[in-house]
Protein backbone atom coordinates (compact mmCIF):
# COMPACT_ATOMS: atom_id res chain seq x y z
CA UNK A 1 0.00 0.00 0.00
CA UNK A 2 1.55 3.31 -1.11
CA UNK A 3 0.29 6.66 -1.03
CA UNK A 4 -2.32 7.31 0.97
CA UNK A 5 -2.52 11.31 2.47
CA UNK A 6 -5.47 12.54 4.02
CA UNK A 7 -5.93 16.69 4.13
CA UNK A 8 -4.83 17.62 8.10
CA UNK A 9 -8.06 19.57 7.97
CA UNK A 10 -10.01 16.38 8.56
CA UNK A 11 -7.75 14.00 10.77
CA UNK A 12 -10.56 14.51 13.42
CA UNK A 13 -12.55 12.62 10.93
CA UNK A 14 -10.88 9.55 11.61
CA UNK A 15 -10.88 9.33 7.35
CA UNK A 16 -7.29 7.72 7.87
CA UNK A 17 -8.63 5.03 9.59
CA UNK A 18 -11.63 4.05 7.81
CA UNK A 19 -9.51 3.67 4.77
CA UNK A 20 -7.27 1.24 6.60
CA UNK A 21 -10.00 -0.19 8.08
CA UNK A 22 -11.10 -0.70 4.55
CA UNK A 23 -8.35 -2.23 2.43
CA UNK A 24 -7.69 -4.46 5.44
CA UNK A 25 -11.47 -5.83 5.32
CA UNK A 26 -11.32 -6.25 1.99
CA UNK A 27 -7.66 -8.20 1.73
CA UNK A 28 -9.52 -10.58 4.81
CA UNK A 29 -11.90 -11.32 2.47
CA UNK A 30 -9.74 -12.65 -0.28
CA UNK A 31 -8.15 -14.06 2.50
CA UNK A 32 -4.69 -12.34 2.62
CA UNK A 33 -3.16 -12.10 5.69
CA UNK A 34 -0.31 -9.82 5.42
CA UNK A 35 -0.30 -6.15 4.22
CA UNK A 36 3.12 -4.10 3.66
CA UNK A 37 2.60 0.02 3.31
CA UNK A 38 5.72 1.81 2.89
CA UNK A 39 5.24 5.44 4.95
CA UNK A 40 6.73 8.26 5.75
CA UNK A 41 8.17 8.75 9.19
CA UNK A 42 5.77 11.25 10.09
CA UNK A 43 3.33 8.63 9.75
CA UNK A 44 4.30 6.19 11.66
CA UNK A 45 2.51 7.00 15.10
CA UNK A 46 -0.85 6.59 12.79
CA UNK A 47 0.01 3.26 11.82
CA UNK A 48 1.44 1.94 15.02
CA UNK A 49 -1.50 3.06 16.91
CA UNK A 50 -3.62 0.50 14.41
CA UNK A 51 -1.83 -2.21 15.23
CA UNK A 52 0.98 -2.18 12.52
CA UNK A 53 4.84 -2.96 13.09
CA UNK A 54 7.42 -2.92 11.40
CA UNK A 55 8.29 -6.03 9.14
CA UNK A 56 11.29 -7.85 9.65
CA UNK A 57 13.06 -6.40 6.61
CA UNK A 58 15.14 -3.36 5.68
CA UNK A 59 14.48 -1.00 2.62
CA UNK A 60 17.75 0.44 0.98
CA UNK A 61 18.01 2.83 -1.56
CA UNK A 62 20.89 3.71 -3.88
CA UNK A 63 20.88 7.12 -5.96
CA UNK A 64 22.26 6.60 -9.39
CA UNK A 65 24.34 9.93 -10.64
CA UNK A 66 24.31 10.30 -14.37
CA UNK A 67 27.67 10.87 -15.93
CA UNK A 68 28.57 14.09 -17.97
Amino acid sequence: MSELIVDTGVHQHNIGTKLIEAVEGALLGKHQRVLIADVWRDALPFYMSLGWEPPDAELLRRRLNPRD
